[in-house]
């Protein structure tokens, strides 16, 4: 259950569930271009890209959902999109433009981020932004857009934070786990805490001090501080620590590279701020995982030999709960790569071991001779009959409605002859096919627990 949540190739920003629009912070301010322009948002990307280097994650470019050009732009990972959008409702011989965000994901340092560049993006192309509209249509939840009052945004922030662990509250209180504060969705994370949040869990004691005051919650904001200093610098690499790092030996190029990113936000932190506190140990992993031996990795090695004794950063050094097609999830390692293939196939692997998934749903048409509408599956056990059979010696299991039919054989992967685990789970017209390479007998277990982690909320 995510309790934070945001805005919507679409024009839609990284969004986290939502339980309510009301449950969140941003701005959504308009604007109007006097001198028309072939490609005013190609030419603020090319600045963007020139003046906003160092903080600029991600762009993309597309249509909103009313057909209107868009360009979503990233300035953090742990922070949902800022989307410009053409206005259609401009005046003839004007551009019109929107722009959008929810801000309370990262925090009163992203959110002024965002104004100061939408105040510099205006000078730069002639932009004049609206004033605050006094019906609340347009304008920022925090003032700061138009007043600068640092002060005012941080209290609004503050009593966000306080609304929202108030309700978090609510919700533990009433039995519920699995509580995801300003998370990415499709992804269930493992930990001992009680709230999952983009700077790590947090516990009951976080909760009721939030309660009576959202300042003291600041900490999950990773980037609360004015500026691009050390408090946003650390918080970008923590953000990437948290959710994103596999905690092995990188895997390919791209997972270098973000170990390489993590290590020189740390430094650029360390260099501008030593006094505060680091993850010096995780430091030093990854350091050792990207097999550096430098005066820096031996720095951070010493440091983090006498540093207090935490729980170790990373969601993904236990398992985790992924998002599928169809309304299914699994359980898979955290430690686990994944990837998607053109025919809608997911796929999680490591050095020996991957999971193939895909899933599908029958779908009630009519005969184009008799105009009489096919006959759906009515049960599980009927869907799992109209699938190929299984080769080799069968395992079934029943969880809930979902029937479960696996047969263990031999294949190969890459030239590698592997174990592997073909499987269905299956709900009335609604399927999911498993595979599962491995290597050795002590891994069967494992394999078994995979498939039978199979859940699905089917999509409508």
């Amino acid at each position: 259950m995510n309790l934070e949540g945001g805005g919507g190739r679409r024009c839609t920003p990284r969004t986290r569930v939502a339980v309510s629009r009301a449950m969140s912070l941003g701005l959504y301010v308009t604007g109007t271009r006097t001198a028309r322009s072939d490609d005013l948002l190609g030419e603020v990307l090319g600045w963007l890209v020139a003046s906003y280097a160092t903080t600029l994650c991600a762009t993309m470019r597309g249509v909103d959902d009313d057909g209107q050009p868009c360009l979503m732009v990233s300035f953090h990972p742990g922070a949902e999109d800022l989307v410009l959008t053409l206005r259609g409702d401009a005046p003839p011989g004007t551009v019109g433009l929107a722009a959008s965000a929810v801000t309370s994901t990262a925090g009163p340092g992203y959110h002024a981020h965002v104004c100061e560049m939408l105040h510099a993006l205006a000078a730069t192309f002639d932009v004049a932004w609206d004033p605050e509209d006094p019906r609340g249509e347009t304008g920022d939840e925090t003032g700061y857009f138009h007043t600068k009052n640092r002060r005012a945004l941080e209290d609004a922030a503050a009593r966000w934070l306080q609304t929202l662990a108030v309700r978090v509250r609510e919700v533990a209180n009433a039995g519920n786990t699995g509580i995801a504060l300003s998370m990415p969705e499709g992804r269930e994370y493992t930990h001992d805490g009680l709230v999952t949040t983009p700077m790590g869990p947090r516990d009951a004691g976080w909760l009721d001090a939030t309660c009576l005051d959202g300042r003291s919650g600041f900490d999950v904001f990773p980037w609360a501080e004015a500026g691009t200093g050390a408090g946003y610098l650390r918080g970008r690499a923590l953000v990437r620590m948290w959710a994103d790092v596999h905690w092995r030996a990188p895997g390919d190029d791209d997972e270098r590279e973000m170990l390489e990113e993590i290590v020189a936000l740390l430094e650029a932190a360390y260099r501008d701020h030593p006094e505060r506190t680091y993850p010096w140990r995780e430091w030093a992993e990854i350091l050792a995982l990207l097999g550096r031996d430098s005066i820096l990795a031996t720095r951070a090695q010493l440091r983090a030999e006498t540093a207090p004794l935490t729980p170790p950063i990373g969601y993904r050094r236990r398992d985790v709960r992924v998002t599928l097609s169809g309304g299914w999830s699994m359980v898979v390692p955290g430690s686990f790569a994944e990837a998607w293939d053109e025919r809608g196939t997911w796929s999680g692997f490591d050095r020996d071991r991957s999971v193939w998934f895909t899933s599908f749903s029958l779908k009630a048409e009519r005969d184009a001779g008799t105009q009489q509408r096919q006959v759906l599956p009515a049960t599980a056990e009927e869907t799992l009959a109209g699938l190929p059979p299984l080769e080799g010696e069968t395992t079934t299991y029943v969880s809930g409605g979902i029937r479960g039919i696996a047969a263990l054989g031999r294949g190969s992967e890459s030239g590698v002859e592997m174990q592997q685990l073909r499987a269905y789970a299956a709900l009335p017209a609604n399927a999911a096919v498993l595979t599962v390479c491995f290597g050795t007998d002590a891994e069967r277990p494992w394999a078994y627990d995979v498939w039978r982690s199979l859940r699905c909320a089917p999509e409508r």
